[in-house]
């Protein structure tokens, strides 16, 4: 079950900052459990560890990424059978190819 931080908006409030754990289907509260005073949620950062070629960890060692050759590509010419155009209202035209 997800746990969801939040603050209570009273300053005065002795748990300002708490936790609280419910379902992704259930509606979050809109008031403190101990003061009764508006609460707004914290959203916090996740922690993400990334592990392999090219990662913060591979460059603090010093060791370089691995490089990958990349494919070739190639242009194949496209013989156009015919074109159509169609004019459209605010002067638009409208150009389709069938190859």
């Amino acid at each position: 079950m997800p746990s969801y931080d939040f603050e209570c908006k009273n300053e005065g409030c002795h748990n300002r900052v708490f936790t609280i754990k419910h379902g992704y289907d259930e509606s979050h509260p809109t008031r403190c459990p101990t003061c009764g005073d508006p609460i707004r949620q914290i959203f916090t950062a996740v922690p993400a560890h990334i592990k392999g070629s090219g990662s913060s960890a591979d460059i603090d060692k010093g060791t370089p990424p691995e490089k990958q050759p990349s494919p070739t590509r190639q242009r194949i010419p496209m013989k156009i059978r015919d074109q159509e155009d169609k004019k459209l209202e605010g002067g638009i035209t409208r150009r389709t190819s069938y190859l």
